[in-house]
């Protein structure tokens, strides 16, 4: 998991010296729906013009292969704790060092969340459309012998910009603005995937799904799986069972409150996957092949 932290990931890439491969991982820039694994789009870009003022080669993990020799490699150890370095650690060289203040603030998230990006003395922190931020109590990592006020224990109302004054030891005081922003709410709402008991998956039409079942199969009580996009909710619900011997319908509603209707008609027919909307349209379910 890449580190949220731009000095933190620039000792991470620096150990890129003397041969050796730093591997990098992001789950999503950003990831809202693992809010722990996400990297700020801004910290991102940041992270990835550091890399190429410093002239860093940037490979896919598939491309390994041209720098690794995959026998030689798989007799190395397992883990981390058996590995042992060769020698000293070198470091790559920086042609545009990052500019970091010791007595800048390190570090400053809320809870479950990535760390906020710190750009001189104003922090933006991106969080998940529907967290309450009206009193949340931040993680924050300071100067060494750095004090901070308020107090990080104490919740704050972050739906307006909060202020901290960060004292170091020197005697000199910093004071930063954190700004929250929340991530615009998704407008997904579609079907993805409609499972019928005794037919398997069925193929969605725009809203409409039709459904051919044997022809003795008792659709007063099927229970169909259900499929929609992330963040957006089912009403029925996936498994409940449902009579369909007349069409029913499923709407998805999508986290931004907006939604769609889909039908699903089933039809009893000796001749499976020969549904057609055509005829099903004229009302006359039983005609419908």
């Amino acid at each position: 998991m890449a580190s949220y932290n731009m000095a933190d990931f620039v000792k991470m890439v620096r150990q890129a010296g003397g041969g050796r491969i730093v591997v990098i991982m992001y789950h999503g820039v950003p990831d809202m729906e693992h809010p722990p694994c996400s990297v700020d789009p801004t910290v991102f870009k940041e992270q990835m013009q550091y890399l190429k003022d410093n002239n860093y080669k940037v490979i896919g993990l598939r491309d390994l292969a041209e720098y690794v020799d995959p026998l030689k490699a798989s007799k190395l150890p397992l883990t981390a704790k058996e590995f042992k370095e060769s020698g000293a650690v070198v470091l790559a060289e920086e042609v545009k060092p990052y500019a970091n203040s010791a007595n800048e603030l390190q570090y400053f998230a809320l809870p479950n969340l990535p760390g906020g990006q710190i750009e001189k003395t104003t922090i933006r922190v991106m969080a998940p459309y529907a967290l309450d931020v009206t009193a949340i109590a931040p993680v924050v990592r300071l100067p060494d012998g750095a004090t901070i006020v308020p107090a990080p224990e104490v919740a704050r109302d972050f739906s307006k910009p909060q202020t901290y004054t960060v004292a170091c030891k020197d005697g000199t005081e910093t004071i930063y603005t954190v700004i929250v922003n929340k991530v615009a709410a998704s407008a997904d709402k579609d079907m993805l995937e409609f499972v019928m008991p005794g037919a398997g998956s069925i193929p969605i039409s725009s809203t409409r799904i039709g459904v051919s079942v044997a022809m003795n199969t008792d659709v007063t009580k099927l229970a169909p799986t259900l499929t929609a996009s992330p963040l957006a909710q089912i009403v029925p619900a996936s498994g409940t069972p449902r009579d369909f011997t007349n069409p029913q319908t499923y709407t998805v509603t999508a986290q931004d409150g907006s939604s769609k209707v889909y039908t699903v008609a089933v039809v009893k027919s000796g001749q499976p996957n020969t549904f057609t909307w055509g005829k099903a349209e004229t009302g006359n379910w039983s005609d419908a092949f």
